[in-house]
């Protein structure tokens, strides 16, 4: 369990949580070190920064911190490490690197940062997506049904006949591997 002084709020008040930072660097470097199995002793990290009141929701996957609108000015950011000399494996789960050490930092969201895609970390740009349905323009005519399912847009099952319909969404595109990514709706 983690000492009070590592508590949200503790860092909230600190005027300057360099000092606060690099204790709880050590700690939590500390805990590694002395356990079995890492990846266990990361887990009672994890519920014991929750416990004090600190959200560490993705770990491991930090640049996730982007896509989530943040709920709060400031939080902890915490980098983790192995040897790379040596790359200990831990014995409880073979081919898994073993870490050794983590290192803090309490922080500003940094919202204008370019963002990263989630499957080769490039760089992502703005970019949009359309869907245009051209309509027939005939009040006779039988409407044709359009569905579209994608995620990041509200599923459509409409009929189409004589007005059209045109959807635009903006999102973030990766030029390196071509994945898309759209913001959740609200």
């Amino acid at each position: 369990m983690l000492d009070a002084e590592f508590s949200r709020s503790k860092f909230i008040e600190d005027g300057d949580p360099q000092q606060r930072c690099q204790a709880l660097s050590a700690t939590l470097t500390k805990r590694l070190n002395d356990a079995t199995n890492s990846h266990q002793a990361l887990e009672w990290i994890i519920a014991d920064l929750r416990g004090a009141g600190h959200e560490v929701t993705l770990w491991g996957s930090i640049l996730s911190e982007a896509w989530t609108e943040p709920n709060h000015d400031q939080y902890l950011w915490i980098v983790l490490d192995s040897n790379a000399d040596d790359r200990a494996v831990d014995e409880d789960a073979p081919g898994d690197i073993r870490w050794t050490s983590a290192s803090v930092s309490f922080r500003p969201r940094l919202r204008d940062l370019p963002k990263r895609c989630p499957q080769c970390f490039s760089a992502l740009t703005e970019c949009d997506i359309r869907l245009r349905i051209q309509g027939h323009g005939s009040a006779v005519a039988p409407a044709l049904r359009v569905q579209f399912e994608s995620p990041g847009f509200r599923p459509l099952d409409t009929l189409i006949g004589a007005e059209s319909l045109n959807i635009r969404r903006g999102g973030f595109c990766c030029g390196s591997c071509g994945s898309a990514w759209f913001p959740p709706l609200g």
